[in-house]
């Protein structure tokens, strides 16, 4: 009696703490649900949580952290978070990482959140264009939190702010630093991660041949598809075939209809190859809507991408590439200023972008 009466005790408390279920694990494999659960630990190897049924905890559960590709946190978020994600939304970076720091250090602050609180702020740091601040903040979480959840792209991350920089030798370093420790942990998907980011490197390069036959390799791998995917849409961009561009990108975009929520850097990325595919042809206004699409694709995370930022220059160099085709002046002062007002939002979102150069020089070559 004396047991079961603790057990209620117990489903008591829970249904007043945590019974809203709200975590939510994302997976790689588009096939498996969204799951609705509490974590209860996460790092780099697996995520053990919490399982509900009709509202009331029945067990726990764990799965392999690479079989992730999103967690959401939502159950007993900390009210310090809770601003940090406003700031986030709000597009005020520092302010965000301020106050994720400020939530890291409480000591009342649960471990998954301090992981997830500092991520976000190395996002953030990069997302503000310091590329030597981020390298040193990512190697001080990598020292506080060896074992966290968010490993791997502390690495991607890493590598990124080399690239922000050119520093080609530190994404060479990145990459090998990330194959050591996947032979250390014994975690072959880390090193299939490490081998799709040489392919980045090699995209930089110009390799595209190079680079589209690592992301062939990857394309059904379900902890590797969706970069791999991303990485084969550019490369077939890249080297002008647009067929096989356009049924991968109509495959996508396809697969995606009424299943929300859907992947919006694959959603942002086929639309930019299927706009790809319209500017070849001459169809320059059916572009600038899809390259639009991708920009208004809603990024529910707050996390800045590579496919938004080249939605957003795509969309303002074929705005100005309209802007040059029409013949009414109003029209043609309409589709500068829309090209403009682009290239601002580019500056403002991803400052320092690659882009913008050829965004200017689009712009410039009105007449």
């Amino acid at each position: 009696m004396t047991r079961h009466l603790a057990t209620a005790a117990l489903l008591l408390l829970g249904a007043g703490r945590a019974f809203a279920q709200g975590d939510t694990l994302r997976f790689r494999d588009p096939r498996k649900a969204d799951l609705p659960c509490e974590i209860v630990t996460m790092t780099c190897k697996q995520v053990k949580y919490t399982i509900f049924v009709n509202g009331e905890p029945v067990g726990t559960d764990q799965v392999n952290s690479m079989e992730i590709r999103e967690i959401v946190l939502g159950a007993n978020k900390p009210y310090d978070v809770q601003l940090a994600e406003d700031s986030v939304s709000q597009g005020k970076n520092e302010d965000a990482i301020r106050r994720f720091e400020v939530a890291s250090r409480k000591a009342n602050c649960p471990e998954h959140y301090k992981q997830w609180c500092r991520i976000s702020a190395a996002r953030c740091i990069l997302r503000e264009g310091q590329a030597k601040r981020a390298a040193a903040y990512i190697a001080d979480l990598r020292r506080e939190l060896p074992d966290t959840f968010y490993l791997v792209e502390s690495y991607v991350l890493q590598y990124e702010a080399c690239r922000m920089e050119g520093n080609t030798a530190g994404q060479e370093s990145t990459l090998a630093e990330l194959g050591r420790e996947a032979d250390s942990r014994a975690m072959p998907d880390w090193k299939k991660a490490a081998e799709l980011l040489y392919a980045d490197l090699h995209e930089a390069q110009g390799k595209w041949n190079q680079a589209l036959a690592v992301y062939a390799k990857y394309v059904n791998d379900p902890t590797q598809a969706k970069g791999a995917r991303l990485g084969e849409l550019r490369c077939l961009s890249a080297l002008a075939k647009w067929d096989d561009l356009k049924r991968k990108a109509e495959a996508i975009l396809s697969d995606a209809k009424g299943k929300k929520p859907y992947d919006e850097q694959l959603l942002i990325g086929a639309y930019n190859a299927r706009g790809d595919c319209a500017l070849a042809r001459g169809q320059t206004k059916d572009a600038l809507l899809d390259y639009l699409r991708g920009v208004l694709v809603l990024n529910s995370s707050g996390e800045a991408s590579r496919e938004h930022e080249a939605a957003i220059a795509k969309a303002a160099i074929a705005c100005a590439r309209l802007a040059g085709e029409l013949r009414d002046p109003d029209e043609k002062g309409k589709y500068k200023n829309r090209a403009r007002e682009l290239q601002a939002d580019l500056k403002r979102y991803y400052p320092g972008s690659p882009w913008d150069k050829h965004v200017g020089d689009a712009i410039n070559a009105i007449r």
